[in-house]
């Protein structure tokens, strides 16, 4: 059977508030661009995502989680995952420890969509913590591939020993030799390890770093000095699951290691971790909860196929509360900084072959999109075709490795194609639409002859100008005898001459008009943009309107180094006028603006009476765009 979608419009990456968004994203109001290349990853793979800044979702815990509420219940496209965009000074936390709050939709304590916190306080953290993400769920092709199948458990033992610690970190291990882990590492204190190996081993490189025994801000002696800043993993990045005390603080004003394994490194030389999921609060006699959620979340991830991170975590948070459901504290106090949707890698990254139609046409029709990879068909791979603000449209591979969106573009272009999947290294191609039963003629660039001006090849203030468009033909039939018209409604730009014969145009070629003509006002400043159509007719009665952008470029004048010689004997060169001083002002222009400017002299005038201008004129004679000169 055929799957299909359902197909939604998106603008420019960000669903409008209609429309919803699978994926929420509020941040701080400082961080709201800062976060749009994450939103634009995730709504391009097929995770429509919306950026909400905390001006408008809500300064208090109350009112941010009836904002959520809100979109949970009436958007179209509701939320499935919250991204909370700033540390708890910005962005407050339920109670200063719990964002579990933000994840109740019904009311009951206990989550229905998965909530991740970025714990940043300025605009490089949060630059950092989106090219983490970026990096980690887009890895390098050519790159090394075995961190990937390399964990490593910490245990800290007790004296006695915790009847969990050694188990929990033995079934981990376990679930990474079935799937193939080249490196199943075990460090524990009664061999002698310590927090210099942690940083060994997280250094070359890991998908995991667990640990279990007793900890609060940090991690107990002898692991209670590691550095994450020093690890310089680069995008090797682990997750960090941390089943102990309070390693995890949403109190505003504090740190603890959580925040600096995810903080460590700079947005262009990454490293540290790219999720840390541990608690927020503190207990004794509790090492069993704690392993509930523990092998709970690794349960999901490598028995029940659960590749997302933020649905690992409530399918762990699920275990504490089938388990000790009369303990609710020990379902919220479990916290994740990070991605809630990241992609978990549990394998190496599969190289994915992705098939379908390179050019289609316009109008309604079945996409098919055929995913495999290593010689088989990949089920449950996320596939997502989208085009400007016409086609947005996902769809989830069957068993045959195939699924088939249903698709309408309205306009010629490129559509993305965008695969993504469990272990699948991401594919991102491209279709080009096209019209098969008819012309279809475009913009395919402007020559300007600015004949009465200074011959520059750039539309400057005061000149006319011949406009020479040219056409293409990107249908698939001939357009013959075109002709067009151009329309400018502008103030500052009169057209002169608004007619151009372009003959005729074949499939796939490019034809240059008449000149049109326009003349523009001197008064326009650099920049200045005039917009219009270019109305194309061709002999069938075809027509295709087409946006014409004219941008002016003029000169701007800014003002460098000016400086004061007062030396002797006029003055005593300290480079300041002083009383019954004398001295000469040299001051230098630059043209900042995107036209020359020509004859250029400036004219120095006092503002004070006490001060007499004895020469005021300098001469700087040429000043191309970007040009600059001292004066005399």
């Amino acid at each position: 059977m055929k799957r299909r979608t359902l197909l939604l419009l998106v603008m420019a990456g960000v669903l409008s508030a209609e429309q919803g968004g699978k994926y929420l994203i509020i941040a701080a109001n400082e961080f709201a661009a800062v976060v749009q290349p994450l939103a634009a990853w995730k709504t391009k793979k097929g995770v429509p995502a919306k950026v909400v800044p905390k001006s408008e979702a809500g300064s208090t815990p109350a009112q941010i989680q009836a904002y959520i509420r809100n979109a949970y219940s009436n958007w179209p496209v509701r939320p499935e995952y919250v991204l909370l965009v700033g540390a708890p000074s910005l962005i407050p936390a339920y109670g200063n420890n719990n964002d579990c709050y933000y994840g109740d939709m019904g009311g009951s304590s206990l989550m229905e969509i998965s909530v991740g916190r970025f714990p940043v306080s300025t605009a490089r953290e949060c630059s950092l913590l989106v090219n983490k993400t970026l990096a980690y769920e887009r890895p390098n092709p050519a790159g090394d591939t075995s961190w990937f199948v390399r964990g490593t458990t910490v245990v800290r033992e007790d004296s006695p020993a915790d009847p969990y610690y050694q188990p929990d970190s033995r079934f981990v291990r376990g679930l990474w030799q079935s799937s193939g882990f080249e490196l199943c590492e075990s460090l524990c204190n009664l061999w002698g390890h310590n927090s210099s190996h942690v940083n060994s081993a997280a250094a070359a490189g890991r998908s995991f770093i667990t640990y279990r025994g007793q900890g609060i801000g940090v991690w107990w002696t002898p692991f209670n000095t590691i550095a994450p800043s020093s690890w310089n993993n680069g995008a090797k990045m682990p997750v960090v699951v941390a089943a102990t005390c309070a390693t995890v603080t949403l109190a505003p004003g504090e740190k603890m290691l959580g925040d600096s394994m995810m903080l460590a490194r700079t947005a262009s030389g990454l490293g540290g971790a790219v999720a840390y999921f541990g608690t927020t609060s503190s207990g004794t006699g509790i090492s069993g909860r704690r392993s509930a959620c523990y092998r709970g979340f690794f349960t999901a991830l490598y028995s029940e196929k659960q590749h997302r991170l933020g649905p690992a975590t409530l399918r762990g948070r699920f275990r504490v509360d089938s388990l000790f459901p009369s303990e609710p504290i020990r379902y919220w106090e479990w916290t994740l900084l990070g991605d809630p949707e990241l992609n978990v890698w549990t394998g190496r990254p599969r190289p994915t072959v992705v098939e379908f139609d390179s050019v289609i046409h316009l109008g309604r029709q079945d996409f098919v999109v055929q995913v495999g990879a290593a010689g088989s068909p990949v089920s449950g791979a996320l596939v997502c075709a989208a085009m400007d603000s016409t086609v947005y449209a996902t769809g989830t591979t069957d068993g045959s490795g195939r699924t088939v969106l249903d698709i309408n573009p309205a306009n010629v272009g490129t559509m993305t194609v965008t695969v993504t999947g469990s272990n699948l290294l991401p594919f991102e191609g491209s279709a080009r639409v096209t019209v098969a039963d008819r012309p279809y003629l475009l913009i395919d660039g402007t020559v300007v002859d600015d004949f009465a001006g200074n011959r520059d090849g750039f539309i400057n203030p005061g000149e006319g100008c011949r406009l020479v468009c040219r056409l293409r033909n990107v249908g698939g039939m001939t357009a013959t005898s075109v002709s067009g018209v151009l329309r400018l409604s502008d103030v500052h730009v009169a057209v002169v001459d608004s007619t151009a014969e372009f003959g005729s145009i074949r499939p796939d070629s490019i034809a240059a008009g008449d000149p049109f003509e326009v003349r523009v006002d001197t008064l326009v400043r650099d920049g200045y943009a005039a917009s219009g159509l270019l109305r194309v007719r061709d002999a069938a009665g075809d027509s295709w309107n087409c946006p014409v952008g004219l941008v002016v470029r003029a000169g701007r004048i800014e003002v460098v180094a000016p400086l004061l010689l007062d030396s002797a004997p006029g003055g005593n060169g300290n480079g300041r006028l002083g009383r019954n001083e004398s001295g000469r002002l040299q001051v230098g222009l630059r043209n900042s603006g995107g036209g020359p400017l020509a004859g250029v002299v400036a004219i120095l005038e006092r503002v004070d009476t006490n001060v007499v201008v004895v020469d005021s004129t300098a001469a700087f004679g040429t000043l191309g765009p970007g040009a600059e000169k001292p004066g005399s």
